[in-house]
């Protein structure tokens, strides 16, 4: 009650400041409202004071009043990333680098704060998932600069993740730097970050049969997955129940509980309202499918591993068609193998011709 009266009071203040014309105690007025929905740490109050701070800008522009325009488009910079609007949040940050460039004489402590913010751009594109842009914000915002160990450990997170989602692979030596220093400070976020790259990176290089390797990799999604429902990381435990769904269903130990990972990450896909996450678990089901169809090649049971690979590939097929289409042309070729494997040559050259198709549209 004594914050909303507080807030009450501040409105008044703005209300009556401007009812008189009187400019400075309208900048004023707005600066101490806006200060105050900031202190709180609400997002929808960072959000009300948005429109607060664009006022006092505008003013403050008007007036040539630098040092007020500084405050207002600093505050709107951190208020709107605060507020949840990821997007509009680059945009201030650039209006703030210009300021900057433009008005701030001395070059050195100029440079320091553009860099400053260059990192802070490339945390929300990491956030964003754009990842070209993330690394190259981060890249020039490090550049010349000292950093804590714990933006530095949050930093290098980011970069491992961009570079793996960007290009497919990670130089091992900066992923064990970046998961050195996520533990060092105990930064649990950074540590889920750095080893989705190290179980993802593993997965993709492995060949199904490894015994070890897929000891390795289920022990660090375990980790993973603790840290990730800690933090309500719902993308890290649909990624995490994504693996071990395969990995189970590899080791052929229960498929029961396969299924149950497997119907785990679908529903975390589906929360965040991710389609081409649900279609990956389907999709990876295939291949695991297929190899043990593959490796039972010779006994009655490779029957039943195609028609679960089957079944796999056209749920998967349903959610990628006409969507992603490299997705659907593998999806083809995968059913092809299924059917290949059960010599039903007919299906087998349905899919293959389909992916034909495919193949020569592109």
């Amino acid at each position: 009650r004594d914050k909303y009266e507080a807030l009450k009071a501040r409105r008044t203040q703005v209300d009556s400041s401007r009812a008189l014309k009187n400019r400075p105690w309208i900048a004023d007025s707005l600066l101490s409202l806006g200060e105050l929905l900031t202190q709180w740490g609400y997002e929808a109050l960072f959000e009300e004071s948005l429109p607060v701070y664009e006022e006092l800008a505008a003013l403050s522009r008007a007036d040539g009043d630098t040092e007020l325009l500084r405050v207002a488009l600093s505050r709107l910079a951190d208020n709107t990333a605060k507020a949840g609007q990821a997007e509009n949040a680059l945009v201030r940050i650039d209006q703030l680098i210009q300021f900057y460039q433009i008005h701030l004489k001395d070059r050195g402590a100029s440079q320091n704060l553009i860099r400053d913010l260059l990192r802070q751009k490339g945390r929300l594109c990491s956030d964003l998932r754009r990842w070209e842009e993330a690394i190259t914000h981060i890249q020039e915002g490090k550049r010349n600069s000292i950093l804590s160990e714990q933006e530095a450990a949050d930093l290098n997170s980011r970069l491992v993740e961009a570079q793996f989602n960007l290009t497919g692979t990670v130089d091992p030596g900066l992923i064990d730097d970046a998961e050195t220093a996520a533990r060092s400070v105990d930064d649990k976020v950074a540590l889920i970050r750095v080893l989705g790259v190290l179980a993802k990176l593993k997965y993709a290089q492995f060949d199904y049969e490894s015994l070890d390797v897929g000891i390795e990799i289920g022990s660090i999604c375990r980790e993973r997955h603790r840290l990730a429902e800690a933090e309500h990381d719902n993308l890290a435990m649909a990624e995490t129940c994504t693996i071990m769904s395969c990995l189970i269903l590899l080791k052929q130990e229960n498929p029961e509980e396969s299924r149950l990972h497997a119907s785990r990450a679908i529903t975390l896909f589906n929360r965040l309202h991710d389609p081409m996450g649900v279609a990956n678990v389907h999709y990876q089901r295939t291949l695991c499918f297929l190899h043990l169809a593959r490796r039972n090649q010779l006994n009655e049971s490779r029957v039943e591993f195609c028609v679960e690979a089957i079944a796999a590939g056209e749920a998967a097929l349903r959610i990628v068609r006409n969507a992603e289409l490299n997705m659907q042309s593998l999806c083809y070729l995968r059913l092809s193998e299924a059917f290949l494997i059960l010599e039903d040559w007919k299906h087998a050259a349905e899919f293959l011709q389909r992916r034909r198709k495919m193949c020569l549209k592109a």
